[in-house]
C-alpha cells in the first residue's frame, strides 16, 4: 500500500505557490454553441459553478460507503468488503461505486503512471497535485474536498499556476444519464454531484480528468473543445428528419434500413452518445497525442467512434438503455440484425454526418 497522503485543501486565500512544470501557454477556450437531445442547460462562466437539475433516475440506489463531513473535508469509510460492493454496482449500472482496490490503484497510478505512460517513460508524478486538490486515500478511508471546497482548490491552484486551463464545474442535484450527461459535458468541464453521490463522480470522473489535465495541461482545451464539436455534429445529424437521415444513410449502406427500424436506431445511438462520454470521461488519456493525432487513427473523433462502438456491444449498458428510453422493443438490439451491421452503420452514420477519419 502506497504512503498515507495528508489532506491539506488549499484555503480560499492561500498564498502558498504549488510549482508545477511551466509548458507554453495554452490557446483560449473556444466556446461551443449547444442545443442538444433533449435538455439546455445555462451557460456557465469559468469557474463558476452553475446547477443541473435531473429527475431521470427512477430508482435509488444503495450505497455502499459511509460519509461525514469533518471540516472542508469528506470522509468516506465502508463496512463492506470489495467482492459485495462489486455485486451492488452490478446491480446498478451505470451508478458504480469504487472498491479499496479501484482507490488504491488510482493512487498509486497518480504515483506510477498508467501502463502506456510509463513505458514511454513520460509520466509526471501527479499525487502532489490530488493532494492539493484535497484527495487521499489511506487504510480504507478515503477523502476528498466537498464539491464546493474542491472548486476552490482549483481557483487557488490555477492562480498559482496559470498554465492550467479554466475550467467550468456544474452542479447537480444526482447522478445524470445519459442525455443529460452529455448535456453537462458539453456546457462544462466536470460534473459534480451532491452528497452521496460523489463517491461515483470523484473517482470514476474527476480523478481520472484531472491525472489527465495534469499531465498536458496546454493541451486538453483543445481535445475538450474539439471532442465536443464532434459529439454536437453527431447529435445534430440525429435530430435531422428521418427521411432526410435516411436518404443521406443509404447511400452508403448495403444493405440498406429501412424507415421502420431507423426510429429505434437514433434512438439507441442517441442514448449510446450519453454513455460513451460517461466512459470516455472516466479514462486517464494522453490529451496531447489524441489531439496530435488529428483525424487519424487514435485522434479525437477515431476515439469517440471506438467508444461509441464498444458501449453499443456491452450488455451492461443494455437495461440503462430500455429504462431510458421507454419505446424501444425489448429485443430490437439482439436482433437488429447482427453486430456487423450495427458496425457498418455507426460507421456510415458518422461518414454522413462528415465526421469521416482515416483508420
Amino acid at each position: 500500500m502506497s504512503e498515507p497522503i495528508q489532506n491539506k485543501p488549499a484555503a480560499e486565500n492561500s498564498t502558498q505557490a504549488h510549482h508545477l512544470p511551466n509548458p507554453s501557454a495554452q490557446p483560449k477556450s473556444v466556446e461551443i454553441a449547444l442545443q442538444i437531445i433533449h435538455t439546455q442547460i445555462p451557460q456557465a462562466s469559468l469557474l463558476e459553478p452553475h446547477r443541473v437539475y435531473s429527475s431521470a433516475l427512477a430508482t435509488e440506489s444503495e450505497w455502499c460507503w459511509n460519509i461525514k463531513e469533518e471540516g472542508g473535508d469528506l470522509v468516506w469509510t465502508t463496512e463492506l468488503e470489495d467482492p459485495a460492493i462489486l455485486a451492488i454496482n452490478k446491480q446498478q449500472f451505470p451508478v458504480l461505486q469504487p472498491t479499496r482496490q479501484v482507490l488504491k490503484t488510482r493512487f498509486e497510478t497518480a504515483s506510477k503512471g498508467t501502463q502506456e505512460f510509463s513505458e514511454k517513460g513520460n509520466w509526471k508524478n501527479c499525487k502532489a497535485f490530488l493532494e492539493a486538490m484535497g484527495f487521499s486515500y489511506s487504510s480504507g478511508d478515503f477523502r476528498t474536498p466537498t464539491r464546493e471546497q474542491f472548486v476552490s482548490n482549483y481557483r487557488n491552484f490555477k492562480r498559482e499556476n496559470p498554465e492550467f486551463p479554466e475550467l467550468k464545474f456544474a452542479m447537480t442535484e444526482e447522478i445524470l444519464p445519459p442525455d443529460a450527461f452529455v448535456s453537462t459535458f458539453l456546457n462544462s468541464d466536470i460534473t459534480l454531484s451532491d452528497r452521496q453521490e460523489l463517491i461515483h463522480d470523484y473517482p470514476y470522473h474527476v480523478m481520472p480528468i484531472l491525472m489527465s489535465i495534469f499531465q498536458a495541461p496546454q493541451s486538453y482545451r483543445i481535445y475538450k473543445d474539439r471532442l465536443g464539436e464532434e459529439v454536437e455534429t453527431l447529435l445534430e445529424f440525429l435530430k435531422k428528419e428521418p427521411k432526410e437521415i435516411l436518404a443521406e444513410l443509404n447511400k452508403i449502406l448495403d444493405p440498406p434500413i429501412n424507415e421502420s427500424e431507423l426510429g429505434y436506431v437514433v434512438a439507441t445511438l442517441k442514448f449510446m452518445v450519453g454513455a460513451a462520454i460517461d466512459l470516455l470521461s472516466g479514462q486517464i488519456l494522453d490529451y496531447k497525442k489524441i489531439v496530435d493525432k488529428g483525424d487519424k487513427k487514435d485522434g479525437i473523433r477515431a476515439q469517440f467512434y471506438d467508444y461509441i462502438q464498444e458501449v453499443l456491444f456491452d450488455r451492461n449498458w443494455r437495461s440503462p438503455l430500455r429504462k431510458s428510453v421507454t419505446s424501444l422493443e425489448r429485443d430490437f438490439l439482439e436482433n437488429w440484425p447482427s453486430i456487423g451491421q450495427w458496425y457498418k452503420l455507426v460507421g456510415a452514420i458518422f461518414e454522413a454526418a462528415g465526421l469521416g477519419f482515416h483508420k
